[in-house]
């Protein structure tokens, strides 16, 4: 679970919002102290991920396994409950998270002519699930406005209370919680709040860094400004990819299948899915070159912490 609040400065307005996040999805955690830096190494120097720079970045950088990051996560949460329990707040721990199913929509589209055929984009694959519903919230909206606050207070600290910031590549400030159950139960898996945010928040979101080099570089402008034309002599006239995606939401099956085809033919002709991949893996390797301190860091805290969580878990 990460929790904080984002802060962007566009020209003219200012734009605030909080982020929960459960697990390790994509979220928007930088010095770092020497003296911390020094700590880390002496538990011996971080783990290199064995991976490929292709595809590194996805879901947290550091190759997890689901069940590694369902095992952080849920001792994460059983910390907090028995934090918020000893301040006589009921905290209900939700049993794990779900992967995600089905193949999700590449942001360089695709060009498996044969996939998009029989499955589409997979717009429907667990359309059909009721959602989980939020237990603790539930729980929350049986409270009084002042029983909201204690609650609050409780898990996340007073609103005046001293915060943390990381600024993102993209120039992005993200806060987060220095105090109350959140920040507690962090510091007694991770070993410290501050450290594991201020990595975990900036490296999990290298990978949408990596996306936004490739969506303005010119070759694959080039390529894109071709598969609109190739998808405008097919009836579609989209801007992009992602485009087509929603304008298959908004079709019947047969009719998201067909946009689908027309789409990875279109980028199989063209080379935009060839072009995509191609600059992904050399600026992925690039970023990850650029941030390999950080990258390394945030491996080596959660390689580290694996053990105490299992740990917790078990009890």
């Amino acid at each position: 679970m990460i929790i904080g609040w984002v802060v962007n400065k566009p020209p003219g307005f200012v734009f605030i919002f909080w982020i929960i996040q459960w697990a390790f999805a994509r979220v928007v955690p930088l010095a770092v102290a020497v003296t911390l830096l020094v700590a880390l190494d002496s538990c011996g120097s971080p783990e290199t991920p064995s991976r490929s720079a292709d595809g590194l970045l996805d879901e947290g950088t550091v190759n997890l396994s689901d069940q590694d990051k369902n095992v952080l996560y849920l001792a994460e949460e059983i910390l907090v409950s028995r934090c918020m329990n000893k301040k006589g707040s009921q905290y209900l721990v939700v049993e794990g998270f779900s992967a995600k199913e089905g193949p999700a929509p590449s942001a360089y589209s695709s060009d498996d002519v044969v996939e998009r055929a029989q499955h589409g984009y997979g717009l429907t694959t667990g359309q059909d699930q009721p959602r989980e519903l939020d237990i603790n919230g539930k729980y929350l909206s049986t409270l009084s406005s002042s029983q909201r606050r204690q609650y609050d207070e409780a898990l996340l600290g007073p609103l005046n209370a001293n915060t943390g910031q990381v600024r993102l590549l993209d120039g992005s400030v993200v806060y987060f919680t220095l105090t109350g159950c959140v920040a507690n139960a962090r510091t007694q898996l991770y070993g410290n709040n501050m450290l594991f945010m201020e990595t975990s928040i900036f490296v999990e979101n290298l990978r949408s860094e990596v996306e936004r080099r490739v969506l303005s570089d010119d070759r694959y402008l080039a390529a894109l400004d071709a598969w609109r034309q190739c998808m405008h002599t097919t009836g579609y006239v989209v801007e992009n990819p992602d485009a087509a995606v929603k304008l298959a939401a908004s079709q019947s099956l047969p009719d998201e299948k067909e946009i689908a085809v027309a789409d990875a033919n279109c980028s199989q002709r063209t080379r935009l899915t060839a072009t995509g991949r191609a600059l992904d893996r050399t600026y992925e390797a690039k970023i990850i070159a650029e941030q390999r301190h950080r990258v390394d860091i945030y491996a080596q805290m959660l390689r580290v912490s694996l053990p105490k969580a299992r740990e917790i878990v078990k009890s």
